[in-house]
Protein backbone atom coordinates (compact mmCIF):
# COMPACT_ATOMS: atom_id res chain seq x y z
CA UNK A 1 0.00 0.00 0.00
CA UNK A 2 1.40 3.40 -0.97
CA UNK A 3 0.53 6.72 0.63
CA UNK A 4 0.96 9.95 -1.33
CA UNK A 5 -0.28 13.53 -1.38
CA UNK A 6 -2.87 13.72 -4.13
CA UNK A 7 -2.20 17.26 -5.37
CA UNK A 8 0.89 15.77 -6.96
CA UNK A 9 1.29 12.02 -6.88
CA UNK A 10 3.28 9.47 -8.80
CA UNK A 11 2.42 5.88 -7.94
CA UNK A 12 3.33 2.44 -9.19
CA UNK A 13 1.46 -0.81 -8.62
CA UNK A 14 -0.78 -3.31 -10.40
CA UNK A 15 -4.09 -2.83 -12.19
CA UNK A 16 -6.94 -5.19 -12.96
CA UNK A 17 -8.44 -8.10 -11.05
CA UNK A 18 -11.54 -10.26 -10.51
CA UNK A 19 -14.02 -7.63 -9.23
CA UNK A 20 -16.51 -6.41 -11.87
CA UNK A 21 -17.28 -2.75 -11.14
CA UNK A 22 -20.41 -2.77 -13.35
CA UNK A 23 -22.06 -5.17 -10.87
CA UNK A 24 -21.24 -2.90 -7.93
CA UNK A 25 -22.21 0.42 -9.55
CA UNK A 26 -24.44 1.15 -12.52
CA UNK A 27 -22.31 4.12 -13.56
CA UNK A 28 -19.01 2.24 -13.53
CA UNK A 29 -17.15 -0.39 -15.53
CA UNK A 30 -13.83 -2.21 -15.47
CA UNK A 31 -12.19 -4.93 -13.38
CA UNK A 32 -10.19 -4.32 -10.20
CA UNK A 33 -8.62 -6.28 -7.35
CA UNK A 34 -10.26 -6.75 -3.95
CA UNK A 35 -6.93 -6.10 -2.24
CA UNK A 36 -6.29 -2.72 -0.58
CA UNK A 37 -5.30 -0.05 -3.05
CA UNK A 38 -3.00 2.95 -2.77
CA UNK A 39 -3.95 5.39 0.00
CA UNK A 40 -4.00 8.99 -1.18
CA UNK A 41 -4.02 12.03 1.09
CA UNK A 42 -6.17 14.83 -0.40
CA UNK A 43 -4.98 18.08 1.14
CA UNK A 44 -7.13 20.59 -0.74
CA UNK A 45 -10.21 20.57 -2.93
CA UNK A 46 -8.92 21.16 -6.46
CA UNK A 47 -9.78 19.53 -9.82
CA UNK A 48 -7.29 16.81 -10.68
CA UNK A 49 -5.82 15.44 -13.89
CA UNK A 50 -4.93 11.75 -13.92
CA UNK A 51 -2.72 9.89 -16.41
CA UNK A 52 -2.61 6.09 -16.32
CA UNK A 53 -0.02 3.96 -18.08
CA UNK A 54 1.11 0.34 -18.24
CA UNK A 55 4.61 0.58 -19.78
CA UNK A 56 4.81 -3.18 -20.48
CA UNK A 57 1.25 -3.40 -21.85
CA UNK A 58 0.60 -0.21 -23.85
CA UNK A 59 -2.55 -1.54 -25.57
CA UNK A 60 -4.46 -2.30 -22.34
CA UNK A 61 -7.18 0.23 -21.50
CA UNK A 62 -6.99 1.57 -17.93
CA UNK A 63 -9.45 3.23 -15.56
CA UNK A 64 -9.49 4.48 -11.97
CA UNK A 65 -11.70 3.86 -8.92
CA UNK A 66 -11.49 6.09 -5.83
CA UNK A 67 -13.22 5.43 -2.49
CA UNK A 68 -13.16 7.58 0.67
CA UNK A 69 -11.36 6.05 3.65
CA UNK A 70 -13.31 6.84 6.81
CA UNK A 71 -11.39 7.36 10.04
CA UNK A 72 -11.07 4.20 12.09
CA UNK A 73 -12.26 1.86 9.34
CA UNK A 74 -10.49 -0.80 7.35
CA UNK A 75 -9.68 -0.15 3.71
CA UNK A 76 -12.96 -0.18 1.75
CA UNK A 77 -13.64 -2.41 -1.21
CA UNK A 78 -13.93 -0.67 -4.59
CA UNK A 79 -17.49 0.59 -5.09
CA UNK A 80 -18.45 -0.12 -1.48
CA UNK A 81 -19.54 3.38 -0.47
CA UNK A 82 -21.47 4.34 -3.59
CA UNK A 83 -20.03 7.85 -3.21
CA UNK A 84 -16.64 7.22 -4.77
CA UNK A 85 -15.28 8.20 -8.17
CA UNK A 86 -15.13 5.91 -11.20
CA UNK A 87 -13.19 6.65 -14.39
CA UNK A 88 -13.99 3.83 -16.88
CA UNK A 89 -11.11 2.13 -18.71
CA UNK A 90 -9.86 4.10 -21.71
CA UNK A 91 -6.85 3.88 -24.06
CA UNK A 92 -3.59 4.95 -22.47
CA UNK A 93 -2.09 8.32 -23.27
CA UNK A 94 -5.09 10.55 -22.63
CA UNK A 95 -5.50 12.57 -19.43
CA UNK A 96 -8.67 12.16 -17.36
CA UNK A 97 -9.99 15.13 -15.37
CA UNK A 98 -11.92 14.47 -12.17
CA UNK A 99 -13.89 16.83 -9.96
CA UNK A 100 -12.44 18.03 -6.65
CA UNK A 101 -12.44 15.37 -3.93
CA UNK A 102 -13.28 16.03 -0.29
CA UNK A 103 -10.23 16.57 1.85
CA UNK A 104 -9.11 13.42 3.65
CA UNK A 105 -7.81 9.98 2.76
CA UNK A 106 -8.95 8.08 -0.34
CA UNK A 107 -8.14 4.61 -1.62
CA UNK A 108 -7.37 4.14 -5.33
CA UNK A 109 -7.49 1.12 -7.64
CA UNK A 110 -6.58 0.94 -11.33
CA UNK A 111 -9.08 -1.00 -13.44
CA UNK A 112 -8.70 -2.83 -16.75
CA UNK A 113 -11.31 -3.57 -19.42
CA UNK A 114 -11.15 -7.36 -18.98
CA UNK A 115 -10.70 -9.57 -15.89
CA UNK A 116 -7.72 -11.51 -17.28
CA UNK A 117 -5.71 -8.29 -17.70
CA UNK A 118 -3.53 -7.70 -14.63
CA UNK A 119 -0.69 -5.35 -15.47
CA UNK A 120 1.99 -3.23 -13.83
CA UNK A 121 0.71 0.35 -13.86
CA UNK A 122 1.87 3.88 -13.20
CA UNK A 123 -0.45 6.65 -11.98
CA UNK A 124 0.41 10.33 -12.32
CA UNK A 125 -1.84 12.93 -10.64
CA UNK A 126 -1.54 16.68 -10.92
CA UNK A 127 -3.70 19.76 -10.48
CA UNK A 128 -6.03 20.59 -13.37
CA UNK A 129 -7.10 24.09 -12.31
CA UNK A 130 -4.33 25.99 -14.04
CA UNK A 131 -2.38 26.51 -10.81
CA UNK A 132 1.30 25.64 -11.25
CA UNK A 133 2.05 22.20 -9.85
CA UNK A 134 4.42 22.65 -6.88
CA UNK A 135 6.35 19.51 -7.87
CA UNK A 136 7.10 20.94 -11.33
CA UNK A 137 8.54 24.20 -10.12
CA UNK A 138 12.09 25.29 -10.86
CA UNK A 139 13.48 27.50 -8.12
CA UNK A 140 16.59 29.62 -8.33
CA UNK A 141 18.95 29.36 -5.41
CA UNK A 142 19.22 32.99 -4.23
CA UNK A 143 22.97 32.97 -3.61
CA UNK A 144 25.39 33.62 -6.42
CA UNK A 145 25.46 35.63 -9.61
CA UNK A 146 24.33 34.65 -13.08
CA UNK A 147 21.10 34.25 -15.01
CA UNK A 148 18.09 32.11 -14.02
CA UNK A 149 17.83 28.62 -15.49
CA UNK A 150 15.35 28.31 -18.34
CA UNK A 151 12.59 25.84 -17.36
CA UNK A 152 11.61 22.92 -19.58
CA UNK A 153 8.27 21.12 -19.72
CA UNK A 154 10.07 17.80 -20.13
CA UNK A 155 10.38 14.99 -17.66
CA UNK A 156 7.70 14.02 -15.15
CA UNK A 157 8.68 16.84 -12.81
CA UNK A 158 10.13 19.31 -15.31
CA UNK A 159 13.63 20.21 -16.39
CA UNK A 160 16.04 23.06 -17.07
CA UNK A 161 18.39 24.50 -19.67
CA UNK A 162 21.73 25.59 -18.20
CA UNK A 163 24.68 27.47 -19.61
CA UNK A 164 28.00 28.78 -18.37
CA UNK A 165 26.39 31.66 -16.42
CA UNK A 166 23.30 29.91 -15.07
CA UNK A 167 22.58 30.19 -11.36
CA UNK A 168 22.12 27.00 -9.28
CA UNK A 169 18.57 25.63 -9.27
CA UNK A 170 16.38 23.39 -7.14
CA UNK A 171 13.98 20.83 -8.60
CA UNK A 172 11.45 18.75 -6.70
CA UNK A 173 9.69 15.46 -7.37
CA UNK A 174 8.93 11.94 -6.18
CA UNK A 175 11.42 9.11 -6.42
CA UNK A 176 10.83 5.57 -7.58
CA UNK A 177 8.96 3.64 -10.23
CA UNK A 178 8.46 0.12 -11.61
CA UNK A 179 11.81 -0.28 -13.41
CA UNK A 180 14.86 -1.83 -11.69
CA UNK A 181 17.94 0.39 -11.98
CA UNK A 182 20.41 -2.36 -11.08
CA UNK A 183 22.76 -3.14 -13.95
CA UNK A 184 22.19 0.11 -15.84
CA UNK A 185 25.56 1.43 -14.72
CA UNK A 186 28.19 1.25 -11.98
CA UNK A 187 26.56 1.58 -8.51
CA UNK A 188 23.05 1.94 -9.99
CA UNK A 189 20.40 0.40 -7.71
CA UNK A 190 16.80 0.82 -6.62
CA UNK A 191 13.69 1.41 -8.73
CA UNK A 192 13.17 4.17 -11.27
CA UNK A 193 10.42 5.42 -13.54
CA UNK A 194 10.06 4.44 -17.18
CA UNK A 195 10.41 8.10 -18.17
CA UNK A 196 12.93 10.58 -16.73
CA UNK A 197 12.00 12.58 -13.66
CA UNK A 198 13.89 15.58 -15.08
CA UNK A 199 15.57 16.59 -18.31
CA UNK A 200 18.78 18.63 -18.21
CA UNK A 201 19.91 20.44 -21.35
CA UNK A 202 23.43 21.90 -21.29
CA UNK A 203 24.52 24.54 -23.77
CA UNK A 204 28.17 23.61 -23.25
CA UNK A 205 30.26 21.12 -21.28
CA UNK A 206 30.02 22.01 -17.59
CA UNK A 207 31.45 20.57 -14.37
CA UNK A 208 28.26 20.02 -12.38
CA UNK A 209 27.33 18.95 -8.88
CA UNK A 210 23.92 17.26 -8.52
CA UNK A 211 22.69 16.60 -4.97
CA UNK A 212 19.35 14.92 -4.19
CA UNK A 213 17.91 14.73 -0.66
CA UNK A 214 14.97 12.65 0.61
CA UNK A 215 13.71 11.23 3.92
CA UNK A 216 14.03 7.66 2.60
CA UNK A 217 16.77 5.83 0.70
CA UNK A 218 17.31 7.03 -2.86
CA UNK A 219 19.85 6.74 -5.68
CA UNK A 220 20.57 9.50 -8.20
CA UNK A 221 20.96 8.24 -11.77
CA UNK A 222 21.88 10.32 -14.83
CA UNK A 223 21.62 8.99 -18.37
CA UNK A 224 23.83 11.03 -20.65
CA UNK A 225 22.87 11.74 -24.24
CA UNK A 226 25.31 9.06 -25.46
CA UNK A 227 23.54 6.40 -23.34
CA UNK A 228 26.11 6.27 -20.53
CA UNK A 229 24.70 5.96 -17.01
CA UNK A 230 26.21 7.70 -13.96
CA UNK A 231 24.89 6.84 -10.49
CA UNK A 232 25.57 8.16 -7.00
CA UNK A 233 27.76 6.41 -4.44
CA UNK A 234 26.06 3.44 -2.78
CA UNK A 235 27.33 4.53 0.65
CA UNK A 236 24.98 7.53 0.63
CA UNK A 237 21.22 6.95 0.70
CA UNK A 238 19.39 10.06 1.95
CA UNK A 239 21.64 12.75 0.48
CA UNK A 240 23.12 11.47 -2.75
CA UNK A 241 25.35 13.26 -5.21
CA UNK A 242 26.93 13.09 -8.63
CA UNK A 243 29.85 15.38 -9.45
CA UNK A 244 31.26 15.19 -12.95
CA UNK A 245 31.89 17.19 -16.10
CA UNK A 246 28.82 16.68 -18.30
CA UNK A 247 29.03 17.40 -22.03
CA UNK A 248 26.69 19.68 -23.94
CA UNK A 249 23.43 18.02 -24.94
CA UNK A 250 20.19 16.62 -23.56
CA UNK A 251 20.53 14.40 -20.51
CA UNK A 252 17.95 12.54 -18.40
CA UNK A 253 17.82 12.43 -14.61
CA UNK A 254 16.15 9.67 -12.61
CA UNK A 255 15.80 9.50 -8.82
CA UNK A 256 15.48 5.87 -7.73
CA UNK A 257 13.82 4.65 -4.56
CA UNK A 258 15.68 1.85 -2.78
CA UNK A 259 12.30 0.49 -1.60
CA UNK A 260 10.00 -0.49 -4.51
CA UNK A 261 6.96 0.27 -2.33
CA UNK A 262 7.94 3.86 -1.49
CA UNK A 263 7.98 7.05 -3.55
CA UNK A 264 9.60 9.64 -1.24
CA UNK A 265 9.54 13.32 -2.07
CA UNK A 266 12.97 14.72 -2.87
CA UNK A 267 14.76 17.94 -3.72
CA UNK A 268 17.45 18.04 -6.38
CA UNK A 269 20.05 20.83 -6.42
CA UNK A 270 22.09 21.39 -9.58
CA UNK A 271 25.07 23.72 -9.40
CA UNK A 272 28.58 24.16 -10.76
Amino acid sequence: MVTAALETALLAGRGGGPRDMSVVRDDCSGWVTNAPGAVLDVRSQVPLRVRLSAPDSPLVSLGLVLEPLENGTESPRPGQSGSGVCVPPAPQGSAQDIEPLDEGRWVAWVSTARPEQTVAVRVSVERADGTPDPARQTRDVPAGEGVPARPLEEGTFGGVVMGANTRPVLLEGRAGGPRPAEGLGLRCAGWIAEVPDHVLVLERTLPLRLVASAPEGIVLAVRLEDGTWICSDEDEVREVRVGVAIPAGRHEIFVASLDPHQDPEYTLAISR
